[in-house]
């Protein structure tokens, strides 16, 4: 079955959690069903691959205005014929597996990175990234609509969206064309090139090793780091590193992760190392700032111990109420629920002798 005609209801605006089964009757859900799979022929990696099948089933296009038809035949057959030109040009990236690659992998088959598009956005993008060069500005540009023009975005009435923090293909998602996607972000990204003021650096430097920085240099600090195992950042940089040609070393990544043998205390251990580092280039009496969310009462004090073991004085925590923007006290040493604002100071030498 079509997993739409039977689920969507486009009259009252719901898809549906159960439905009959259109041939026997029985109630279906997308728990108790399997997925259809199909295998074809890959002309960028050259082999025959088993993937998730996928079918066009609403076509929305405008011709003196908006409209919005069921797929044809021709339109699907169409779509079907489109194959990747010059395939050896486009830029590819075996994924790794992982905590979130694993999700795409064994449910959806997308074994690299040029899986997450369909055929046409993906040759459009390609030709894009050919044109940027080695242009920085062009390819942060293009870099920008990765996610939005993917597979990963949900169909909702009420709009569309990605899930945040994961690599997740849903079983019905809304293709976006990549022109008005970057089209929409000129003005600003033009905002951005005519309005720099040219007092910022940005450096690829991992945090456990600042060695572009000198001892007692910096006045203040503000620092968000990764939270345990709530976010795997080089996993879900896979997208935009298949792009870009880089591949982040996460060696000294700092979260919980089984696939890189990472428990809490290696986790630890590379916080401890950066704490090192801020504490060295931070000036006597000057101050960390340091923004914290993490559910695990064990990564929470794992944070606190590692700060004030290198040396640093916690002079507060607060909790952080995002929707007022206030700062309440907070006491409990125990798991956190919210995010937190850790505040602590560098003791001047006469206070350290």
């Amino acid at each position: 079955i079509v997993l739409w005609d039977e689920s969507v209801d486009l009259k009252n605006k719901i898809i549906k959690d159960s439905f009959a089964c259109p041939s026997c009757g029985f109630e279906c859900t997308k728990k108790n069903m399997e997925k259809a799979w199909e295998s074809i022929y890959d002309s960028i990696i050259n082999k025959v691959i088993k993937i998730n099948k996928k079918t066009p089933v609403s076509i929305n296009y405008t011709l003196s205005k908006r409209k919005e038809v069921h797929a044809s035949n021709y339109d699907k057959s169409f779509i079907n014929s489109i194959d990747y030109e010059h395939g050896k040009k486009y830029v590819t990236k075996e994924l790794t597996d992982g905590f979130n690659t694993s999700q795409p992998i064994r449910s959806n088959g997308f074994t690299h990175t040029h899986h997450f598009f369909t055929k046409r956005t993906f040759i459009y993008l390609s030709r894009l990234f050919e044109l940027a060069g080695d242009d920085v500005f062009l390819r942060t540009w293009l870099t920008s609509v990765c996610q939005s023009t993917s597979k990963m975005n949900k169909f909702r009435f009420t709009g569309t969206g990605i899930t945040t923090g994961t690599l997740y293909i849903p079983s019905i998602n809304r293709e976006f064309n990549p022109y008005n996607t970057l089209s929409s972000k000129i003005d600003k990204f033009a905002q951005i090139a005519y309005n720099q003021r040219g007092n910022s650096v940005m450096s690829l430097l991992s945090a456990t090793n600042l060695q572009e920085l000198n001892d007692n240099s910096i006045d203040y600090m503000f620092v968000d780091p990764p939270f345990g195992a709530n976010i795997m950042y080089s996993e879900l940089s896979s997208i935009w590193e298949g792009w870009l040609k880089v591949a982040t070393n996460n060696q000294t990544e700092a979260i919980v992760n089984e696939y890189q043998h990472k428990t809490l205390f290696e986790y630890q251990q590379l916080m401890n190392r950066s704490f090192r580092e801020f504490y060295r280039i931070l000036k006597p009496s000057k101050w960390l700032t340091m923004e914290f969310s993490n559910t695990s009462a064990a990564v929470w004090n794992s944070i606190q111990n590692a700060l004030q073991g290198v040396g640093f004085v916690v002079a507060n925590v607060a909790a952080l109420d995002k929707k007022q923007g206030s700062f309440k006290a907070v006491t409990t040493t125990t798991a956190v629920k919210q995010d937190l604002v850790i505040t602590c100071y560098k003791p001047s030498n006469e206070l350290t002798d």
